[in-house]
């Protein structure tokens, strides 16, 4: 997913719709990074991701720290 958003003409054309959201949302954020992170090495972003699977509603979050 990481090279995705880093090269969006590269994504799958399945998951394109999502790349373009995320491409209009980082348009509204002054200073961005992505990085990847083990699922290992984060127990609480594979919780939440995980918990997303089964929501009804969407949710963004930013965090700015």
């Amino acid at each position: 997913m990481v090279q995705w958003i880093s090269e969006p003409r590269k994504t799958p054309w399945r998951l394109r719709r999502l790349v373009v959201q995320i491409e209009n949302i980082k348009t509204k954020i002054k200073d961005w990074s992505i990085s990847r992170i083990l699922r290992e090495s984060n127990d609480v972003a594979n919780g939440l991701a995980k918990a997303g699977v089964h929501r009804e509603t969407e949710v963004v979050l930013i965090y700015d720290g």
